[in-house]
């Protein structure tokens, strides 16, 4: 078998690992500090975060007066990789 059909079957394998661990919802001081880090420093400290709670549902994990800001959805990355992955097999036919 050719060496990219290796790596390729590898990655498929990997994926459903991959997903699982991305799907978790990271504590809220993580979230809150993803979310803020495209702000400028100067607006980070006041800025109004969204973010998931342990149930998936969206709740303001800080309060602010600058900006809002919305952390990572866990779920986005999951749904994106099943599409892909279910556009490729109807791509090859597999």
């Amino acid at each position: 078998m050719p060496a990219r059909h290796l790596l390729f079957a590898a990655l498929l394998s990997a994926a459903p690992t991959y997903v699982a661990a991305q799907g978790t919802i990271p504590p809220a001081a993580e979230q809150v500090a993803a979310a803020v880090l495209p702000l400028p420093p100067e607006y980070r400290a006041n800025a109004r975060v969204l973010g998931y709670g342990s149930d998936g549902k969206l709740i303001t994990l800080r309060d602010g007066k600058v900006m809002t800001c919305l952390a990572r959805d866990p779920k986005a990355l999951e749904r994106s990789l099943a599409r892909q992955l279910g556009a490729r097999q109807l791509h090859t036919g597999r």
